[in-house]
């Protein structure tokens, strides 16, 4: 699976600092275009011994839905098994689905 890497200096705001580098997993470079086209893709954030990496898998995809049977959020991979977001309210905000999301174990 082809991953986008954009590593930080460890002090970095990932908001607002300049990455030290972006480059595909392979190997081969991007472009800061290619970051700020990938910054809403599937993402884990690690530490590593050299910084910060923020590691973007733009193959991943799924869909996020409020179940009203189950009164709950979930997200649902492409032709995977839907994954409570353990959020149950229907007007939760795109912050709260966020915080939920990032709170799910990712196995990759």
């Amino acid at each position: 699976m082809r991953r986008l890497v954009v590593r930080f200096r460890a002090d970095s705001d990932l908001v607002y600092d300049q990455p030290l580098e972006i480059h595909w997993n392979d190997g081969h470079p991007a472009s800061p275009e290619t970051y700020r086209r990938h910054r809403a893709d599937t993402r884990a954030l690690v530490q590593t011994p050299e910084g910060i990496e923020l590691r973007f898998f733009p193959d991943v995809r799924a869909d996020v839905r409020f179940d009203g049977y189950w009164q709950a959020w979930f997200v649902v991979p492409v032709g995977g098994e839907p994954l409570s977001l353990d959020l149950r309210r229907p007007n939760a905000t795109d912050l709260d689905i966020r915080a939920a999301l990032f709170r799910l174990p990712a196995v990759y």
